[in-house]
């Protein structure tokens, strides 16, 4: 109802999170793509939390999928309702991971490899990996970058080169290897050294890591 509806939107923007966020849950309930204007709101609220990952992390599932797939909403066709952008979605995903949220690490991972990008999909296994603390025994990833006949897996060869020019990004994916000791011996006093030098140009998991 119209009344209804202007109460909904005078709610979404009252400046808050909640208010955003709640208004966005409900057009995303009803299937209204009006959910994403007001999850770009609460991913935009300041002084920004931790909860404007959580609406990052939305952003970029609604981008990549075309989709509004509503947890509390299994009634509503989840049919697309607008053009699916997997730029939008892969720099929402990003922003949320890098805000630490750590679904988005999962969902990136996935995105990564259903594109067939398997060094990017490896690089936000192995975060989820060290964020997590998972072991990396209950992981696929040391089958998945085993040495091949005695020599290093090609993409773990890759992140080593890029790691020694001085890459950040990859002198973080080196140290998760090397401190789970995935694809390599394990080193933590060397995977220290990366996530440091990580750290220092910036690099918020190196920072995180060390």
């Amino acid at each position: 109802p119209p009344a209804q509806l202007q109460s909904l939107e005078q709610r979404g923007t009252d400046g808050s999170f909640d208010g955003a966020w709640d208004t966005a849950q409900t057009f995303e309930r009803f299937n209204d793509p009006r959910a994403i204007t007001y999850y770009e709101r609460a991913a935009a609220i300041t002084p920004w939390t931790f909860h404007n990952a959580k609406a990052e992390e939305a952003l970029g599932r609604i981008w990549t999928s075309g989709t509004l797939r509503h947890a509390d909403s299994p009634h509503i066709d989840p049919a697309p309702v607008l053009r699916a952008s997997w730029r939008r979605g892969e720099r929402a995903y990003l922003a949320a991971a890098n805000h630490g949220n750590p679904y988005a690490f999962h969902e990136l991972a996935t995105a990564y490899r259903a594109r067939s990008d398997a060094q990017l999909a490896l690089r936000w296994d192995l975060r989820a990996m060290i964020y997590h603390r998972y072991p990396s025994r209950s992981s696929r990833l040391p089958d998945a970058v085993a040495a091949q006949a005695g020599t290093v897996h090609p993409l773990v060869a890759r992140i080593q080169r890029r790691a020694e020019r001085g890459d950040a990004e990859a002198q973080v994916d080196l140290g998760a290897l090397l401190e789970r000791g995935v694809g390599l011996p394990r080193d933590p006093a060397r995977a220290l050294q990366l996530y440091q030098s990580a750290g220092e140009q910036g690099n918020v998991f190196g920072q995180y890591f060390a």
